[in-house]
């Protein structure tokens, strides 16, 4: 829950959508592509806690965005991750 009450309701590994301000709660290719090239790029150590992107790609939650996060967001992806059927509370 947010500090002005709202509840949010997001999927492991939805950065993407995020960034294009949609927030589609699904894990794919675009999720992908983004974690893995913030990952493999230069990486980003430390995360920035105020960038929403750095917290949603920062999935292992270890304070950086690196390999491991790329790889399991990959998984994710290829498993179909989807959270579009999680009810709003």
């Amino acid at each position: 829950m947010s500090a002005d009450g709202r509840i949010l309701t997001a999927a492991l590994g939805d950065a993407f959508g995020l960034s294009l301000g949609t927030g589609d709660r699904k894990v794919n290719a675009g999720d992908n592509g983004l974690v893995r090239s913030l990952a493999y790029g230069d990486g980003v150590d430390p995360i920035n806690p105020a960038d929403p992107i750095h917290v949603r790609c920062d999935v292992v939650t270890d304070g950086k965005i690196d390999a491991s996060d790329g790889d399991l967001v990959l998984s994710l992806a290829q498993e179909g991750l989807d959270g579009t059927g999680i009810a709003c509370p």
